[in-house]
């Protein structure tokens, strides 16, 4: 009997975590057209962070990117895919930190080869060292709507003094059909971060 309970009582935790994780992502979703553009941008480097390049977004994950992410693709259909070029930039402030700069990029141009030039800056009105940081996520289109990370690398600089900046520019082969660039300035003596995406 005790074993049964024991059991039962397991089998219930599983299911209400279960539950509760779900409809956590299932809201998100369904107020997206209500959300803020800071917590758009707080969920795409969510998002971000908890893959790793091959792996595989959940549903909920992938359709959270096809709805924001930058398309690089005619996604009324999986084929042809289209070229996409532009240039972003990036202009926040907060708590005292500011990131600017820009980014030109060019995905699906050979057609598979992705190109992309950054420059971040990074202002701080604290002293101590300055943290300019610049991240670049690829989402490739996988089978059944899902997408797959393609691409995922970070380029920083730290500067002592109130600024910092850092450029990178890449041309790598794969399959992007949703770009996502982020671009941070970091004080790093007060231990606080302010970031931006572009998408």
């Amino acid at each position: 009997m005790k074993k049964t309970k024991f059991y039962l009582n397991c089998f219930l935790i599983l299911f209400f975590t279960l539950v509760f994780s779900n409809n956590t992502e299932a809201s998100i979703l369904s107020d997206s057209n209500n959300l803020s553009k800071e917590e758009i941008q707080n969920h795409l480097i969510d998002i971000a962070n908890r893959y790793e390049v091959g792996e595989t977004l959940n549903i909920e994950d992938s359709e959270f990117i096809k709805t924001y992410g930058d398309k690089t693709q005619n996604t009324n259909v999986i084929q042809p895919f289209g070229l996409v070029s532009g240039t972003k930039s990036f202009n926040y402030e907060n708590s005292g930190l500011k990131v600017t700069g820009s980014c030109t990029y060019n995905f699906w141009g050979s057609p598979i080869s992705n190109k992309y030039d950054c420059t971040v800056y990074a202002v701080s009105k604290y002293s101590g060292d300055t943290t300019a940081e610049l991240q670049h996520i690829g989402y490739g289109l996988g089978t059944g709507g899902f997408l797959i990370k393609s691409y995922d690398k970070t380029f920083t600089k730290t500067k002592s003094g109130k600024s910092s900046s850092v450029q990178h520019k890449d041309d790598y082969f794969g399959v992007t059909a949703y770009g996502i660039f982020i671009g941070t300035a970091k004080s790093e003596a007060q231990g606080i971060s302010v970031s931006q995406t572009l998408q």
